[in-house]
């Protein structure tokens, strides 16, 4: 295939990436949601784990339950 010559199978072959296709890529949130960075102390970060392996979840649900129940009650206050 030196000298110039096209493969004529490989001209033909369309690539499988680019182009959006029906239904493709990540669902789309009904909301947006918003990251922070939030640092914990050695014996917090150990609680916050155990509590999670004891419930089966994550160490992240935790802290979103957590703070959606403080959220709660900050808003019932005003």
């Amino acid at each position: 295939m030196a000298c110039g010559i096209i493969d004529p199978v490989a001209a033909r072959k369309k690539s499988n990436w680019g182009g959006m296709r029906p239904g493709a890529g990540r669902p789309r949130r009904d909301r947006e949601v918003h990251r922070r960075s939030v640092d914990f102390d050695d014996e917090d970060d150990r609680f916050l784990r155990e509590i999670a392996e004891e419930r089966g979840v994550s160490v992240v649900r935790i802290i979103r339950e957590a703070v959606a129940q403080y959220v709660k009650r900050q808003r019932k206050k005003r």
